[in-house]
C-alpha cells in the first residue's frame, strides 16, 4: 500500500506499469494532497474484486495455487473532522459486510 502518492489518474497508471511483474488499483490525488495505490505481485495475486471509495481501496486477491484469500482495504483519511467520521464509517460498513475471512487494513 502505498500513501499520499499526490499522483492524478494517468500518472498513478505510468507508475504501475513501470513495475514488472506488479498489478495495482489507484485512487488519484485530490489536488496537491492524498492518492493512493494497493500494488501486487501478479505472478503471486489475482484480482476478484475491487472496490474505490473517496478515501480508501478495497482489493479482494487470492492466490490461485494455495486459494488463500485476503481483503485489503488502504485508506488514506482526511483531516476534516465530519469528513474523517464519513470516511471511518464507511470503512466500519464495508468490514462488516465482509464479516469472515483474512482482511488487512491499512493506510494513513
Amino acid at each position: 500500500m502505498i500513501q499520499e502518492t499526490k499522483l492524478n489518474k494517468q500518472e498513478n497508471q505510468k507508475m504501475i506499469q513501470k513495475l514488472k511483474n506488479y498489478e495495482g488499483v489507484a485512487l488519484e490525488a485530490t489536488g496537491a494532497s492524498g492518492g493512493i495505490n494497493t500494488i501486487w505481485d501478479k505472478r503471486k495475486w489475482e484480482l476478484m474484486t475491487q472496490k474505490i471509495s473517496r478515501h480508501w481501496i478495497q482489493t479482494e486477491l487470492r492466490n490461485p495455487i494455495t486459494k488463500e484469500q485476503y481483503s485489503i482495504i488502504n485508506v488514506y483519511s482526511p483531516n476534516h473532522y465530519r469528513e474523517k467520521e464519513q470516511c471511518w464509517k464507511s470503512v466500519k460498513e464495508e468490514i462488516t459486510e465482509r464479516q469472515s475471512g483474512n482482511l488487512i487494513l491499512g493506510g494513513d
